[in-house]
């Protein structure tokens, strides 16, 4: 038998497209929160669908081996996600959200705070508007 063929999906979560698509039974490749994750949702005629999850990385392949900093990262989710926001003077809101990147930065390195970074700011701007929610849930 040859070699199968790949095709992937990039989905936001693995998860949430296992349970849209009622599929219970699929074994996901990495834990949560790891950088890439995966899972194989069809095979058939040497054809394989994947569905895959990057966060701040542009591997396409799981790092099997590698330790996902569980606690480090939902630390630094956590800082981004309730930063004060409202200063008197700008420049000091620019100044805190620069702290805390700046230790991610060093926990996570760059990409993946910049990902914890944007998902924290889109979160804190759907909660204040109707009509991003919506755009969303389409």
């Amino acid at each position: 038998m040859g070699k199968s063929r790949q095709v992937v999906l990039k989905v936001e979560a693995v998860t949430d497209f296992l349970a849209a698509q009622n599929l219970s039974d699929v074994a996901i490749q990495i834990v949560s929160l790891a950088t890439v994750r995966r899972a194989r949702v069809a095979h058939e005629n040497g054809i394989e669908v994947w569905v895959s999850e990057r966060h701040g990385s542009l591997a396409f392949e799981p790092a099997l081996d590698k330790v996902v900093p569980l606690d480090t990262i939902a630390k630094h989710s956590e800082a981004f996600r309730l930063r004060r926001r409202d200063f008197d003077n700008t420049a000091d809101g620019f100044a805190l959200a620069s702290r805390l990147a700046d230790a991610a930065i060093t926990e996570l390195g760059r990409d993946r705070t910049c990902e914890l970074f944007f998902v924290a700011e889109r979160d804190y701007w759907l909660r204040r508007n109707r009509a991003g929610r919506k755009q969303l849930a389409r």
